[in-house]
């Protein structure tokens, strides 16, 4: 159990971070899905209205220390007298236990995250029937005996609509696998599945603060030249951020208090803005 798991009650972030992500079905929308009249003008009003498409907000720590404190449910205020440092990793860990799933299955490809054969050896080690028997790879010599994920390793986190139709079933039943299998496992071996997924989020080299465009400046001219997606666009928001945890409700994490300096889209080769 993580120390943030420990701490599992309402609690806010005391000091600012800077980043968060959220996924938009393409086109971008015109107005919030939940209040349809508010009108979305400038790209900052877009922050945390994903909550309208299924999905939620994630907040992205620095990958040192941070301070939290309890929160109080009544007023939204921090209790005095509450501080507790906790880790950004144990804390991007933390969200990637409680977001929604629909959201989950968005970060892995963004992040080049994938299953490598350490991580499905190890999974398979913790999971199957000791008496199972297994070849040199750590597999089960039956394929009757495989798990239901293991066919699926090399797509399982594919967010990538397929445009041909005749393919389209075959998509969503993997698209089924992979929220099965990471509803299952954030849960059941989270240190397996989510330390290294954490890792690839915050990788200097292909993690999430790659791959930004230009901010953009004409809303309207960014939701057409990314109108034709076969994924949820990915959407960040450059500023400052005091995310809290709240327990019950929806999202479970949300930023009552922010100020938004930029907004991108975020494209690790998903395709060709127009």
């Amino acid at each position: 159990m993580s120390d943030i798991e420990k701490f599992n009650k309402p609690f806010g972030i005391k000091n600012y971070l800077n980043t968060c992500v959220e996924f938009f079905p393409a086109p971008l929308p015109e107005e919030d899905a939940e209040f349809g009249e508010e009108k979305f003008v400038e790209a900052a009003d877009l922050f945390q209205s994903s909550r309208g498409f299924g999905f939620e907000p994630i907040f992205i720590p620095p990958s040192g220390d941070m301070t939290i404190c309890d929160l109080d449910l009544d007023s939204f205020d921090f209790v005095p007298d509450t501080d507790q440092t906790i880790s950004g990793k144990e804390f991007l860990k933390f969200q990637l236990q409680k977001i929604n799933i629909d959201t989950l299955i968005q970060l892995p490809s963004r992040v080049d995250f994938s299953l490598s054969d350490e991580l499905i050896k190890n999974l398979l080690k913790e999971t199957l029937d000791p008496t199972i028997e297994l070849d040199s790879w750590g597999y089960p010599t039956d394929e009757s005996k495989y798990p239901y994920w293991l066919n699926y390793t090399d797509s399982i986190f594919n967010i990538y609509k397929p445009e041909e139709e005749q393919y389209l079933k075959e998509w969503e039943e993997g698209q089924a696998v992979g929220k099965k299998f990471l509803e299952e496992f954030r849960t059941s071996h989270p240190n397996l599945l989510l330390d290294p997924m954490v890792g690839a989020i915050l990788n200097d080299d292909w993690g999430i603060y790659n791959h930004w465009g230009e901010p953009i400046t004409d809303l309207t001219s960014t939701r057409y030249s990314y109108s034709n997606w076969r994924c949820p666009l990915m959407v960040m928001y450059s500023g400052k951020l005091w995310p809290q945890y709240s327990k019950e409700g929806w999202p479970k994490f949300h930023s009552p208090t922010s100020n938004i300096y930029d907004v991108y889209i975020r494209n690790n080769d998903e395709g060709d803005p127009e």
